[in-house]
């Protein structure tokens, strides 16, 4: 499997995509897929935590890639939470938002899956 796709919580409002070892755009889209089943026919939204076990991978054609996954997202999807400590990466995010800014879901990026978990019991508080 090159990523795991799970509930976080028991009520089913957020759900956690892990991605392993050193994955491809293929994998991400396989996984996009299970979320939209996991998802279809819910009456409210859900929240992602995106997250990859290996923070030093990141395969090619960054910006491309993540257009094309965030122009085909499922209109139950609420916040979008991107967990990676490595500094390239977030700089690659904040570019992407910066020239992409409209995309159809809220998103954020943290360094650690606590962080992610506190953001979106903050969000569902409020």
């Amino acid at each position: 499997m090159p990523a795991t796709v799970e509930w976080e919580n028991d009520e089913k409002t957020i759900i956690r995509v892990t991605l392993l070892n050193r994955w491809l755009w293929s994998d991400l889209e396989y996984t996009r897929e299970q979320v939209e089943q996991m998802i279809d026919g819910l009456t409210y939204r859900v929240n992602l935590i995106a997250c990859a076990d290996n923070d030093n991978w990141l395969p090619g054609s960054f910006g491309k890639n993540m257009l094309n996954m965030t122009r085909s997202v499922h209109p139950n999807v609420g916040l979008v939470v991107l967990v990676n400590a490595n500094p390239l990466v977030e700089q690659l995010f904040r570019l992407f938002i910066n020239l992409h800014g409209n995309l159809p879901f809220e998103c954020a990026y943290v360094k650690s899956i606590e962080e992610a978990q506190q953001l979106l019991a903050s969000r569902m508080a409020a």
